[in-house]
């Protein structure tokens, strides 16, 4: 029963007698409560008296005075009619009701008291017209049809149910009525009332109570009916015959659904309140609302053009002859709308940025999900099929995002990364997320499985890291970067402050990869491989189009800031021309599309009159005239006209520009001829478009919303969207059907190559088309790269097709599994219809990738690398992390953490289910030591350090630095804040905290109590105690403090470090000061002297003295005390000498005689110097830079004997960068070990030469062994002061200045320091110690804690040298003090007292600042009547002297602590040693008073070392270093006289590697030596056999589908047993191992290859059972044949060259099957491709062999092969690819000169073919003419032989079968390639000077102010490597090459040398 709360009955007024008004209040007043009308209430009778019931002719009646009521038929007709009057007894009655109305007391009824007229077996009945009121109930059960005379009788009934009952005749009003009692009601219902009558009218009572028993199924009008009232939606269901009456009552259809209805004057308002209509007529426009729930079609008259919607309703479709625009009443905007074809019925639907959902014709739909409409937030505003599911997503903005639900047609949040554009960044199909945080972009890269990897993107400016990534493409780079020459695609100079704002990504550089766009800030981010990217600067929008025709798109760009367009035009030679087109300040936009329909790009430009300040507006064509060049032609308007869109509208082929014309309030369209002359503007509407309205373009919505072939438009107004239906009669139709695209593997790339031929469209342009790409698992799928279109072609988006203009596409296939796919291509024409699918192209999957994603290219210690894998059910998946450690593993995902800084090599092993393999590429990642955030990441935010006042340190002992927070932070974060130990801070509760709000300006032991206090200068005190119970307990006061010389009322210092070992601390650099002085303390902590220089005495005056600047303060002489530096200019000579202040063993600030340290030459006021221990050799450097050398100069320290130091050694700054040294005098930068491992970084800037901040502007220079540094960019480096000291366990930070570095490191504590000694000498206390060890730090690098206690005190001043740590092993070091940097120190005797016993400890500090524990106490009493006088450390067994001295005695005793006395000299001294290491602790009995000292006994060095058994010659055996030779502070090395022995090692290295040149007898030794002790080790090494030369018979395809390797296995040395065999990566030159077999097998099957997809590359070392291994093989790649369709017919193969092995010939063989076939025919080994014209019917199968020369087969018969012949793999005709052939060709080179010359010894050669469609771009390299000149390989890198010069001619033959060659004739210089003769020559004026530290090549000689170009190359004549300098000296790094013998020859003053060396 439906529910009747909104409907409403029609009922009839009367006039209500005395009686009717008590039937009235019977039924309850109640339900006189009627909304419209009275009810129609029909009293029998009048007030004469009743007569009595009669019966006439069958019917009984009852009688009033002239009127009757007929109440029973008697008789048994099914036909009844009821008589208008009757005559009885003379009286005239009319009968005016039929039946009883039930419960009447009126005279004559009460016999009926159940309503109705009586007549159980009447079906049809007819009333004459005098009848107002029949009753019909269960009382005529049969009755089918009643027939009336007069349309207004009413007819109630009720308490019936009826099947069909029929009004016929004039028709009547029929009510559904009830019973007087509700105890009598029943249910009244009609299946099917059909009105076939004049007037249809159908009401109800209305009170609710009743409802319930009313039903009418359907009710039917007929085409009869005219005139209609009541309320039709009783009925369950309606069906209406006519579409329009003659009148129609309000609400008469509301709620009803009609097929069909046309609206006429009649109609009133409320006729269709809320009914659905399927096909709404309105003949004109109405003034009123037509408030219907639905209308489906909307028809208006041919006289209407513009119909304005008002109501609710929203027609699903609206039509008319002449309509052509609709207006909607909505409060909704255009702006931010998002359209699509959701539900794929090939109309467009939209959703706004609020969540609402409506279809084209603003019906609203299903709804998505509210977003908030934040407009901070970046919109998006892009639907798609963002999953390849086929159900899209719509992305409202960057945090919002929701699926599509077939099912309920609505939305539901989508939980995405977040993310401002879509792209497909790797180009597999998969839609990633581009976003940014701060100024780094990231993407997420979707997964297979569904799940996204965030990935950060790495910028370079530099345009090494552009060669070495093309490089590294083997024989590719010239589908990477098309010119390196010049132009815009690599000129990266000037980089924006971040790319933050990408809005375009787009494949530039015709790689296959998007790049990325920043419009807005203007650049390009080039993709170079991975996620790096290389930054261009290039500014303004830029548009892809074609634009000379040559099938490679050019580029228009519009640089809006510069006000310029101008063209970027592809050349045949490679590069881009450039073409100023315009450069006006007034250009407003630029469109790129044919205009004048001929068949090639024009470009227009507009310049709008905003607000009439132009005078006029332009449209300006450029008209293309095919080639490139463009001719103007220009329409100027008055109108204030600002352009807005661009498009085809009218389907004529040509383009239609949309305007806003401020001046007339108006949008209009200005359409253009062929001769691009601008028509007559039409008006589209009386708005204007206000720009910035909204996303949309200003507002508005074009396009084919259905697909029709007729362009919609849609537009913002007010309250209100517009839309234009179309724009004339002509219908756009679809582009014609494509041909099917070609696809193949391309194995050189691993990439899939798809391409496909023009489209053809009947209206637009062929070059304006553009394609949709579809690859499928199935036919018609898209599962693999999503469309956007439906499987008929019909659009689903108002986007241009996928693959834009392109006619192929580079497709990654790293998500395909093996097996069949489908690809289909469909062209889009300009009125955004798509054209029918292209049948299918099969293709065959034939190698499954084991492709990974990475989270970093680059990373530090302080990220998390996440890994993910392609998902596949059953496999498993094993990591080569190298030393990673994974923290979480899910399946095919891990999450690893490395602790050490260097490149990292990552690699995946996937086994399936049916145990075969699958082995990824390996992909690299740099990992960092710390990552540098811009601010604290602990609470509270604004902590930051100033760098003028240490304000860190564990002040509560649990091993964590605390903080004091500066006076600069917020009110509410000042004070002291504890270290939780996980890195975060709360702030200390504790009273002398609530006020405390200046940074402490120092952090010491106040009170030498052993706590750490610190001072600030605070109101309420300038000293703060520890109170020393651990819980931030600090007592304040005010100390009276002495400030000598001082402008100062408080010291202040970067560093505090105690410069005479009194225990009380100098503060040093007062930075914020202008003369950065110092601060010596006065022995109490209150007594200060500021001092900028020292006075020293002058040696030739000594009244007088010299006044020195003191600059720095570093041990120099490593003694304990803390040296001055000091500078001296000489002005005459531009000398500045580095003089050194070392310290005197007193307690005074004096110091010994000044000694010149460093002597440098540099012609300026200020010498920039700064200092560092940076070869960790124990002996101070000097380093500094002159302003625009791109290298740091290097003077290394020496032993004090050899001072002053002037030897220079320069570290190069590699990079496009201007470098500059963060340290300076005045702005001090401590240097720290950042990467762990044993040498001191140092600090520097790398900016962008423009000098912009988008890249990082900091680096360090990692410095290496011997002066080598790695170049490490980073985003900030903080300063001296710097804490450089864990947060937490593990984390390794730096922080200072506004930045925090973090990093993860296997860093372990050092070990307890061993060896402490301490005893009374002449100066006071004389401590020393072993050298501690540690994991990292190397023992000249280390500090030391040094404790110094009264033996028994406490409290304040128990210390004289105070730990600051209270003793304790657990609590953390001061970052910012100066500890001790040597293993021994002095206590000056003034500091000490007579007759008191101290305890010394000693704890370890290493270069990460982790501590040991302290040392056990070593008691030393200071004895007032003498000490002892003997050496500090003496040899094992060595003889040493120990002498009394002190008051006379009597007699002398010596209690030697196990040592031998050797001699007794007397008086107290004697001659002793000692045979076992260790502290001796000696007691002197003097007189009987017995006085204490120590010796510390040294063990010798153990230098041993082990060769292997029975070494080989010919190959390098790798020995470990003995670890007393890794200690910098000694001499230490292996040496052997015999030249045929090569030694390379380097201090430091853990592995030297010694190679014996031919068999023989060799003596090596090992030696270390130092001022205590020297020792030796030697070993014989008895050379008898050669290691062979590993030598690869060959690879061939064998018949199971894998390569197999052989090698020889005949004359042998027996105990050669192994072969190792890898195979290069995906990296050039880097090879990986897979195997190991032994050497009698033969041969070796690479399981994982398959040579039907793509050829390897394969090296082999031969391995001895004493370890040894041979130098690796010459490289071998075996062959790979794929199979065409040929250009002139037959079959065309091609293939690669094999490598390795001289081809005299190739034999094709063809056959039926693949294992029978003959021999077709021989072609020369130069070829690359055979074209059979001749090929028998039916599939054939082809194969490529030959046979190697006469010495190559000896070998491989010696490999035991039974075939020499050499196989490819096996093809077959079935495979035959029909190809799209080049047409054209060019030779170029990568670099920018394409000429042989003495610095350039090699050009990397490529060819550049037309049209970039070809489905083939290999080609077949060789020389055709000076082939003495120059060598080329296979992948067309020519390199100069050095032998004369000429011409080089070298010619390309493409091997698709299209016979297409090109040629190039390149100049070769005399001498290029710098060798002629491999010989060593070097007499003359100068001689060359080579130092080879294992590999690294130390080059000088050459007159200083020569320019000398240096080359390195191989005995075999090949260049390896080409320098030139203006530099005395140069550094090349040869470390990487091939072992063997080379030849490093030098040009320079016209002189040439050469020497060889050997690697």
């Amino acid at each position: 029963m439906k529910q009747p709360s909104h409907r409403h009955g029609i009922y009839r007024a009367v006039v209500l007698s005395k009686n009717e008004l008590l039937i009235i209040k019977h039924i309850g007043m109640k339900n006189l409560k009627l909304k419209w009308f009275v009810s129609l209430i029909f009293i029998l009778g009048s007030a004469l008296p009743a007569a009595a019931n009669v019966e006439i002719d069958g019917i009984i009646y009852s009688l009033s005075r002239s009127t009757a009521t007929a109440l029973e038929y008697t008789g048994s007709s099914e036909e009844v009619q009821i008589p208008e009057q009757f005559v009885r007894n003379g009286n005239t009655y009319t009968v005016t009701i039929v039946g009883s109305a039930g419960g009447s007391r009126i005279s004559g009824l009460a016999d009926y008291p159940i309503p109705g007229f009586v007549a159980p077996a009447v079906k049809k009945l007819e009333l004459p017209s005098s009848v107002t009121f029949a009753y019909l109930s269960s009382q005529s059960p049969l009755i089918e049809e009643v027939e009336t005379s007069s349309a207004e009788t009413a007819i109630r009934i009720q308490n019936i149910e009826l099947g069909t009952l029929t009004i016929k005749g004039y028709g009547c009003t029929l009510n559904l009525g009830i019973n007087s009692r509700e105890e009598d009601q029943g249910p009244t219902s009609v299946d099917n009332l059909v009105f076939d009558c004049q007037k249809a009218i159908l009401t109800r009572f209305s009170d609710d109570t009743y409802w319930e028993y009313y039903s009418i199924k359907k009710a039917t009008l007929t085409d009869k009916v005219t005139n209609v009232g009541g309320r039709f939606d009783i009925a369950d269901e309606i069906e209406v015959a006519n579409e329009e009456f003659d009148g129609v009552a309000d609400y008469a259809f509301a709620n009803c659904a009609l097929e069909r209805f046309k609206v006429n004057s009649t109609t009133s308002a409320h006729v269709l309140q809320n009914a659905k209509i399927g096909r709404l007529d309105i003949s004109e426009n109405i003034a009123y609302e037509l408030n219907m729930a639905s209308i489906g079609t909307l028809f208006v008259g041919d006289g209407v053009e513009t119909y304005s919607l008002v109501g609710t309703a929203r027609p699903g479709k609206i039509e008319g002859a002449a309509l052509r625009t609709v207006t909607y009443p909505t409060r909704m905007s255009l702006a931010n709308t998002t359209w699509y074809d959701f539900d794929g019925d090939g109309r467009l639907s939209f959703v706004t940025s609020g969540g609402g959902y409506y279809n084209n014709e603003l019906q609203p739909l299903g709804m998505a999900e509210p977003v908030d409409d934040n407009y901070r937030i970046k919109g998006i505003y892009r639907a798609l099929n963002s999953d390849n599911s086929g159900v899209p997503t719509v992305f409202i903005n960057t945090k919002s995002a929701f699926k599509y639900d077939p099912e309920t047609d609505g939305f539901n949040k989508a939980e995405l990364p977040e993310g401002y554009l879509l792209l497909d960044a790797d180009n597999n199909g998969l839609t990633d997320i581009l976003t940014a945080e701060d100024a780094d972009l990231f993407i997420n890269y979707r997964q297979t499985d569904g799940d996204y990897l965030k990935t950060k993107l790495r910028f370079t400016t530099n345009r090494e890291d552009v060669y070495n990534a093309t490089y590294e493409l083997s024989g590719n780079w010239g589908d990477n970067i098309p010119s390196l020459s010049d132009g815009w695609m690599i000129n990266g100079s000037s980089i924006p402050d971040s790319y933050i704002n990408i809005t375009l990504a787009a494949d530039l550089n015709k790689d296959g990869i998007p790049d990325l766009v920043d419009n807005n800030v203007g650049g390009i981010l080039y993709n170079i491989g991975g996620n790096d990217y290389y930054t261009s600067p290039e500014k303004g929008e830029i548009h892809q189009c074609d634009l000379n025709d040559d099938g490679v798109l050019d580029y228009v760009l519009f640089d809006d800031d510069e006000s310029k367009v101008y063209l970027m035009i592809y050349q045949s030679d490679g590069s881009y021309s450039q073409q100023l087109l315009i450069e006006n300040s007034s250009v407003s936009n630029v469109w790129c599309k044919d205009f004048d329909h001929d068949g090639d790009i024009d470009v227009a430009l507009t310049v709008d009159n905003e607000g009439g300040n132009n005078t006029y507006s332009f449209i300006a064509f450029f008209r293309n005239d095919g080639g490139g060049k463009f001719t103007r032609k220009e329409n100027s308007f008055t109108e204030e006209y600002e352009f807005v869109g661009c498009n085809d509208v009218n389907a004529d082929g040509l383009y239609e520009f949309i305007a806003t014309d401020g001046g007339n309030r108006q949008t209009v369209l200005l359409g253009c001829d062929g001769n691009l002359k601008v028509t007559e503007a039409e008006v589209l509407h009386d708005s204007y478009l206000y720009p910035g309205s909204g996303s949309n373009a200003y507002g508005y919505v074009t396009g084919d919303m259905d697909n029709d072939g007729f362009v919609e438009y849609f537009y913002s107004r007010g309250n209100e969207i517009g839309k234009i239906l179309n724009f004339g009669d002509r219908k756009n139709t679809a582009p014609e059907k494509m041909a099917a695209p070609v696809a193949y593997y391309d194995e050189a790339s691993g990439k899939l190559r798809i391409t496909w031929e023009e489209g053809s469209d009947a209206e637009t342009s062929t070059c304006d088309l553009t394609y949709e790409l579809r690859i499928g698992t199935a036919p018609g799928k898209a599962d693999i790269l999503a469309t956007n279109s439906l499987a008929d072609g019909r659009r689903r988006t108002l986007e241009e097709g996928n693959m834009g203009r392109n006619l192929y596409n580079i497709f990654n296939p790293s998500a395909m599994a093996e097996g069949t796919y489908y690809i289909a291509v469909q062209a889009v024409d300009a009125g955004g219809l798509g054209g029918a699918w292209s049948d299918d192209a099969v293709y065959q999957h034939k190698k499954a990738a084991a492709d990974f994603s990475i989270s970093h290219s680059e990373m530090t210690t302080a990220d998390t690398l996440q890994l993910a894998a392609r998902k596949i059910d059953g496999a498993t998946y094993k990591w080569d992390i190298a030393d990673g450690t994974v923290i979480s593993e899910e399946g095919n995902r891990i999450d690893v953490t490395f602790s050490s800084y260097g490149e990292r090599e990552i690699g995946l092993t996937i086994t399936l289910a049916d145990g075969s393999t699958l082995t990824a590429d390996t992909k690299t990642v740099d990992v960092l030591m710390f990552s540098i955030g811009s601010s604290y990441d602990f609470v509270p935010e604004d902590i930051y350090y100033d760098w003028d006042h240490a304000g860190f340190a564990d002040f509560n002992g649990d091993g964590y630095v605390d903080a004091i927070v500066s006076s600069f932070a917020a009110s509410a974060h000042k004070g002291m804040w504890s270290n939780d130990g996980d890195g975060t801070f709360t702030k200390v509760g504790k009273l002398f905290n609530t006020d405390l709000s200046t940074t402490p300006y120092g952090i010491l032991d106040f009170n030498k109590d052993g706590y750490l206090d610190f001072m600030s200068d605070e109101e309420k005190g300038n000293v703060f105690i520890n109170s020393g119970f651990d819980d931030f307990s600090f007592e304040n006061s005010t100390k009276e403090l002495m400030m000598i010389n001082a402008d100062r009322n408080i010291p202040r210092g970067l560093l505090l470090g105690d410069m005479n070992n009194d225990g009380y601390p100098e503060w040093f650099y007062d930075t914020s000061h202008t003369a950065n002085p110092s601060y010596l303390n006065g022995g109490d902590n209150l007594t200060f002297t500021q001092v900028e220089s020292f006075e020293i005495p002058d040696k030739e005056n000594p009244e007088k003295t010299v006044r020195l600047d003191a600059e720095y303060y570093h041990d120099i002489n490593r003694d304990g005390f803390i040296d001055a530096i000091a500078s001296k200019r000489d002005s005459d000579n531009d000398i500045w000498t580095m003089y050194a202040l070392l310290k005197d063993q007193t307690g005074d600030f004096s110091f010994e005689d000044e000694k010149p340290m460093f002597e440098v030459s540099f012609d300026s006021y200020n010498f920039p110097a700064l200092f560092g221990d940076l070869n960790s050799d124990g002996y101070l450097d000097l380093f500094y830079r002159k302003s625009g050398e791109n290298f740091i100069r290097v003077i290394p320290g020496k032993p004090e004997s050899e001072w002053p130091c002037k030897e220079e050694v320069r570290i190069p700054l590699v990079g496009d960068y201007n470098f500059s040294l963060l340290s300076s005098k005045d702005d001090y930068f401590r240097l720290y070990d950042f990467d762990n491992n044993g040498y001191p970084d140092i600090p520097i800037k790398a900016e962008d030469p423009a000098g912009t901040d988008a890249m990082p502007s900091y680096a360090i220079l990692l410095m290496q062994p011997d002066f080598k540094a790695e170049l490490c960019r980073t985003n900030g480096v903080s300063n001296d002061a710097s804490p450089f000291i864990a947060l937490s366990d593990g984390a390794y930070p730096q922080i200072g200045g506004y930045n925090k570095t973090l990093g993860r490191s296997d860093n372990q504590a050092p070990e307890r320091p061993s060896g402490v000694m301490a005893k009374q000498t002449a100066d006071g206390m004389l401590i020393t110690w072993s050298d501690a060890k540690d994991d990292h730090t190397p023992a000249v690098q280390m500090q030391y804690n040094v404790s110094v206690k009264k033996k028994g005190a406490t409290g304040e001043n128990s210390f004289v040298i105070s730990p600051m740590n209270a003793l304790s092993d657990e609590a953390a070091v001061v970052p910012s003090y100066m500890y001790k940097k040597s293993t021994r120190m002095t206590v000056p005797s003034e500091f000490l007292e007579a007759g008191q016993t101290y305890e010394v400890q000693i704890q370890a500090i290493d270069a990460f600042n982790e501590h040991s524990p302290m040392t056990a106490p070593v008691e030393v009493a200071i004895n007032a009547a003498g000490y002892v006088d003997a050496a500090d450390k003496v040899a094992k067994g060595a003889e040493t002297t120990l002498k009394y001295v002190g008051t006379q005695a009597s007699s002398f005793s010596y209690d030697l602590d196990g040592g031998t006395l050797v001699a007794d000299n007397g008086n107290g001294e004697i001659t002793a040693k000692w045979d076992e290491p260790g502290v001796k602790n000696i007691v002197l009995t003097a007189g009987g008073i017995a006085i204490n000292t120590a010796i510390t006994v040294v063990d010798l060095y153990n230098v041993d070392f082990t060769l292997p058994e029975n070494p080989l010659a010919g190959a390098p055996i790798e020995v470990e270093v003995p670890e007393a030779m890794l200690d910098n502070s000694r001499e230490s090395g292996f040496r052997c006289d015999d030249e045929r022995v090569t030694i390379e090692w380097k201090r430091g290295d853990e592995i030297a590697v010694i190679t014996f040149a031919e068999t023989g007898t060799y003596t090596i030794e090992s030696y270390v030596e130092d001022d205590i002790q020297g020792n030796t080790c030697r070993r014989e090494a008895v050379v008898a056999e050669t290691m062979p030369l590993a030598e690869i018979a060959g690879v061939t395809a064998d018949a199971a589908g894998h390569y197999t390797v052989s090698w020889n296995t005949a004359g042998m040395p027996q105990q050669v047993g192994k072969v190792v065999i890898s195979k290069e990566t995906n990296r050039v030159e880097k090879y990986s191992v897979i195997g190991e077999a032994d050497l009698s097998e033969g041969a070796f099957t690479d399981p994982e290859s398959d040579p039907a997809v793509k050829s390897e590359r394969y090296i082999i070392n031969l391995a001895a059972d004493n370890g040894q291994k041979s130098y690796a093989s010459d490289p071998h790649k075996p062959l790979h044949v794929m199979i065409n369709l040929a250009a002139a017919g037959g079959y065309n193969l091609m293939w690669n060259s094999y490598e390795g092995m001289e081809v005299d010939y190739y034999t094709i063989m063809r056959g039926p099957s693949a294992d029978n076939l003959t021999e077709l025919t021989q072609i020369a080994g130069s070829q690359q491709n055979y074209t059979d014209m001749n090929a028998p019917q039916g599939e054939m199968f082809y194969a490529v062999t030959f046979t190697p020369t006469a010495a190559e087969m000896q070998r491989a018969k010696a490999a035991g092969r039974a075939s020499v012949a050499v196989s490819s793999n096996v093809v077959s005709t079935s495979e035959a690819i029909a190809a799209t052939y080049a047409t054209s060709m060019q030779i170029l080179s990568v670099e920018p000169e394409m000429r042989l010359t003495y610095g350039q010894g090699a050009l990397h050669l490529f060819t550049e073919m037309q049209p970039l469609s070809a489905t083939f771009n290999r080609v077949a390299w060789e020389i055709v003419e000076g082939d003495g000149l120059a060598t080329i390989d296979a992948n067309g890198l020519l390199t100069a032989t050095g032998e004369g010069s000429g011409n080089v001619v070298v010619r390309a033959t493409a091997i698709d079968g299209s016979g297409l060659t090109a040629e190039a004739t390149i100049v070769c210089e005399e001498g290029a390639g710098g060798v002629t003769e491999l010989r060593d020559y070097n007499d003359g004026e100068w001689q060359l000077r080579v130092v080879n530290n294992g590999g690294n090549l130390m080059l000088s000689g050459w007159n200083d102010g020569d320019e000398a170009t240096l080359y390195i190359v191989s005995m075999q004549g090949q260049v390896m490597e080409i320098v030139r300098t203006s530099d005395p000296q140069a550094e090349i790094d040869c470390a990487g090459y091939p072992g063997g013998v080379y030849v490093v020859k030098a040009i320079a003053g016209g002189e040439a040398k050469a020497v060889k060396f050997a690697l």
